[in-house]
C-alpha cells in the first residue's frame, strides 16, 4: 500500500489513484473539462459542478481553472508535514479559480448561489471555501466535510433536504454502517456520531 497519511477531512491519500479509488469524470455540458474525485463522491462531485456551471458561472471557455486531485500539503500546512491537502484524497476540487483566487472573498450574489443551489442541498456534506476567512477564504474550493460531518450516503442516496437525490452505480457502493461510510475498505478517520 502507498497510502501516504490521511488528508485534512480524514481521508486516504495516495499517489496511486486506483488504490484510493478514484474516477475521473467530465459533465457533458462542458466536455473540456475533467475531474478525478473518490468514486464514492462522485455523485455530489458532480451535482455540484454542474450545479455550479448551470446556476453559479459557466465553466465552459476561458482558461482551464478547474481543478481536483492532486497530492500536496494543505495551503495551512507546515513545510515539513505530509501532503494533507483534501485534493489528495480526490475529495475537493476547484471551480473558476482565476474568478474566485484564493483570499478574495466572493462577491454577495456568489455567495447567495452556492449557498442556495449546492451547499443547503447537499445537507452539510460539502463545505465550500467561500465560508472561510482572512487569507484562507478560498471561493472556488468545495470539499468533502471532515469525519465529523453528516454522512455522505445521505446525499448519495437521496436523502437530502432538498430533494437532489442522485445515486450511485452497482460498482460504487456506498454502506451507511450507523457510524462511518465504507468505500472499498477505507473509511474516514474518526467515527461519526
Amino acid at each position: 500500500m502507498s497510502i501516504i497519511c490521511r488528508s485534512v477531512n480524514g481521508w486516504p491519500v495516495s499517489r496511486d489513484a486506483r488504490e484510493i479509488r478514484l474516477v475521473t469524470w467530465r459533465l457533458a455540458e462542458v466536455p473540456n473539462r475533467a475531474f478525478t474525485t473518490v468514486r464514492v463522491a462522485m455523485p455530489l462531485f458532480m451535482f455540484a459542478a454542474r450545479t455550479w456551471n448551470a446556476q453559479v458561472s459557466p465553466l465552459a471557455g476561458g482558461q482551464f481553472d478547474e481543478w481536483s486531485y492532486n497530492v500536496r500539503q494543505a495551503r495551512t500546512q507546515d513545510g515539513d508535514d505530509p501532503p494533507r491537502s483534501n485534493h489528495g484524497s480526490g475529495t475537493a476540487i476547484d471551480l473558476d479559480a482565476a474568478e474566485l483566487p484564493r483570499g478574495k472573498v466572493p462577491a454577495a450574489r456568489i455567495r447567495d448561489l452556492v449557498h442556495r443551489s449546492i451547499t443547503t442541498p447537499a445537507g452539510g456534506v460539502l463545505f465550500w471555501g467561500g465560508d472561510w476567512h482572512g487569507a484562507n477564504v478560498d471561493g472556488m474550493h468545495l470539499e468533502l466535510a471532515p469525519a465529523g460531518g453528516l454522512c455522505l450516503a445521505r446525499f448519495v442516496m437521496g436523502g437530502t433536504s432538498g430533494g437532489h437525490a442522485v445515486g450511485l452505480d452497482q460498482e460504487s457502493p456506498c454502506l451507511a454502517t450507523g457510524f462511518v461510510v465504507v468505500d472499498a475498505g477505507f473509511e474516514p478517520a474518526t467515527p461519526r456520531v
